[in-house]
């Protein structure tokens, strides 16, 4: 086989007789680029319109549900292996107090974005000051893709016993740390994990009524 030499002044040649179909692979690119980003735009104003639609319906739906088990919520998240994986003791007590799960969908502020809200709300208890924990998360696309959290924050409750020993806030402070799963929570929570959290409890109020209500049916046989 006779391998072929080319001069500079070839080389030179040819990446000049190049160079006008390397700037149109550059510009068609750019917008297969730009393509692909108005399509995910489209696709998430599409997906907030029907999500809100779908609503009312989930609302409806969830609340027949609990009328049959009014434990429906707690066994719907404490299913979840991804969610059971990251609580405490502390953590299971205070779900035996959840009553609802919602999750929503909006625009967020800048085109493009989302934002993904959860909120989860329980009956009085003496773990939590709050009846409310909610979690935002605002989602950019295209070439300033972001994540970024806001969060409810919460305020644990002490006991009698524990009120007497706690002399000074570092010591109220540091009963947050016996949460795990509810620390996502905190202001400075794992942007990436609250955002996964979300996503599951958006997926645990479409469809883990239905299987805590069908694991509850086959306790009771």
């Amino acid at each position: 086989m006779t391998e072929v030499v080319r001069s500079e002044a070839e080389n030179e040649r040819r990446l000049e007789a190049l160079k006008p179909i390397q700037e149109k692979l550059d510009e068609l690119e750019k917008k297969i680029e730009t393509n692909q980003l108005e399509g995910t735009k489209k696709l998430l104003q599409v997906e907030i319109e029907y999500k809100n639609k779908r609503k009312a319906l989930l609302e409806e739906k969830n609340k027949l549900w609990t009328e049959m088990n009014p434990d429906l919520w707690v066994q719907s998240v404490v299913s979840c292996s991804s969610i059971a994986n990251m609580c405490t003791a502390k953590d299971e007590e205070l779900l035996a107090n959840l009553i609802n799960v919602s999750t929503t969908l909006a625009a967020g502020s800048s085109p493009g974005s989302a934002v993904r809200r959860a909120t989860l709300t329980f009956k009085p208890n003496s773990l939590i000051k709050e009846e409310q924990l909610w979690i935002e998360v605002d989602l950019s696309i295209g070439d300033t893709a972001k994540l970024s959290v806001v969060t409810s924050g919460f305020t644990p409750l002490q006991t009698a016993k524990k009120a007497q020993k706690a002399a000074d806030s570092k010591k109220r402070k540091r009963q947050a740390s016996d949460f795990g799963l509810f620390s996502l929570f905190k202001s400075d929570a794992d942007a990436e994990t609250c955002a996964e959290f979300v996503n599951l409890l958006e997926e645990i109020e479409l469809n883990g009524p239905a299987v805590a209500l069908e694991e509850s049916e086959e306790d009771e046989e």
